[in-house]
């Protein structure tokens, strides 16, 4: 597996990118599920058919079968609460999955140490190994440690939304978890981001290097080099979701909900400012994701805010109720919104597996996408060698766009500019040529302060034509 992790790091493939794309965005939809948002049935039926996909990897390691030994007849079916003395099969989780790291740092060391000799091969195969192992159970030490906070009050009681017979903040539980879960979400869930970044950051000068790909390349493949840290990005992203839906339940379900709309439409803003993946379809596809999961959660405050007509304390003036037609709308909205986004990303996906067909496999791809006609290839190519040449334009004005906006800071501030004279002589040259580039063409005239003007629209025949002219 370490192998194949090496050999991917080394040559990329763009599949392994949709596919990390459509994973975070499962997790996003099961976190979401997860808010207590009173959902009518039909939509808690579309999450329960996510979330096992979602939770998959969450799910890697599970130890419950080994640690709950009780036999049918020794379970007492009468009493609702665990005795104080008693360790419970969630709270043994919580120590080994504290623990499991450094026992896999062990096993990954000893490993590689018979396997292999040198010293310096020993190191990069085993950071990479490890880091690839800590990344994988990332997710599941997280959850395991922020669930032992996720308490609710049950019949004037807390209890543990996990194993409700498990008073909160008594007896072993209040040692599990000021000991062993608070250390592990500061050590774990902020740290080993943290750490690798801190790491990436060493060598982020040497990120073409093989060494470095080694190590990290399976974090910073399919992002531009400058933002090669975007995959801890959206680490505390999850983080940050999960902290919401645990730490936020008890101060109000309407703030949970508010929170985490601000948080998703932060990531939506960043994502169109930076747009860090190298594909432009890819970030596409992020902002689709990101956007499908906020008309999730804003849909939801519906199902919080609606109370219930026949009650005494509803008002008309002030309260509102949903009827069928309106959940129906609703429902609507958040499996269309997501059928869509599945939709679209099942055909991007689709062409770029067809790409990676016609590149290794030309004569299968001519029998089958093309029915074993050469002229297709043929005029495939030449639009291929345009596309290509549209993609690496379209990459070169938003670079531009990035610089622009730099120099549009540094001026705001008042900062002097050591090649000041070069860069106004260059927008006084971009100023005077765009007449001359002018890919638009005149359509419809109208009149603006009683003088005839034009609407301009876009000109493809134009743009094909510069595309074309070398």
């Amino acid at each position: 597996m370490v192998k194949n992790l090496i050999k991917s790091a080394l040559k990329p493939s763009p599949t392994s990118v949709y596919t990390k794309i459509l994973m975070n965005h499962l997790q996003l939809i099961s976190i979401t599920s997860s808010f207590n948002f009173e959902w009518p049935s039909s939509i808690l039926s579309f999450f329960s058919a996510v979330t096992p996909i979602a939770t998959a990897s969450d799910n890697l390691i599970s130890f419950d079968c080994f640690l709950d030994t009780r036999s049918e007849g020794s379970v007492d079916t009468t009493s609702n609460t665990a005795p104080d003395s008693d360790l419970r099969v969630g709270q043994l989780n919580v120590i080994i999955y504290w623990l499991l790291p450094w026992i896999l740092a062990l096993v990954v060391i000893v490993a590689y140490s018979v396997i292999l000799r040198k010293r310096q091969k020993l190191n990069a195969r085993f950071l990479t190994c490890y880091i690839f192992i800590l990344f994988m159970i990332f997710p599941s030490i997280t959850q395991k440690m922020v669930d032992q906070f996720n308490c609710q009050e049950y019949d004037g009681e807390l209890r543990s939304r996990k194993d409700l017979q498990v008073y909160c903040w008594k007896a072993w539980h209040f040692k599990i978890t000021l000991y062993v879960a608070l250390p592990g979400i500061l050590i774990y869930s902020i740290g080993i981001p943290a750490g690798v970044l801190y790491l990436m950051r060493l060598d982020k000068d040497k990120l073409e290097t093989l060494i470095v790909k080694e190590k990290f390349g399976f974090l910073f493949n399919g992002f531009k080099r400058k933002f090669y840290y975007w995959e801890i990005a959206l680490m505390y992203r999850k983080v940050l979701m999960i902290f919401i839906s645990v730490f936020m339940n008890r101060i109000g379900l309407i703030v949970q909900a508010l929170v985490t709309l601000i948080v998703l439409v932060v990531f939506i803003q960043v994502n169109n400012l930076k747009r860090p993946f190298a594909d432009r379809a890819l970030n596409e596809i992020e902002n689709l994701s990101l956007l499908t999961a906020t008309i999730t959660i804003y849909c939801g405050i519906f199902f919080l805010s609606a109370k219930d007509p026949t009650s005494q304390s509803f008002n008309k003036n002030r309260d509102f109720s949903l009827d069928t037609t309106m959940i129906f709308v609703l429902f609507i909205l958040i499996v269309g919104s997501n059928i869509l986004f599945m939709v679209i990303w099942t055909i991007k996906f689709y062409f770029i597996v067809r790409e990676m067909i016609r590149d290794k496999y030309p004569k299968l791809y001519i029998y089958v996408f093309l029915c074993c006609r050469k002229d297709r290839w043929i005029r495939e190519n030449v639009q291929r060698a345009k596309n290509k040449k549209n993609e690496e334009i379209i990459a070169k004005i938003e670079d531009v766009q990035y610089f622009m906006k730099d120099m549009k800071t540094i001026y705001v501030n008042h900062v002097n500019y050591e090649g000041h004279e070069k860069f106004i002589r260059l927008l006084y040259i971009i100023e005077d040529m765009q007449p001359k580039i002018d890919l638009t063409i005149k359509k419809n005239e109208f009149r603006v302060d009683g003088k005839i003007a034009r609407e301009r629209r876009f000109d493809p025949e134009h743009l094909r034509n510069a595309l074309d002219d070398k």
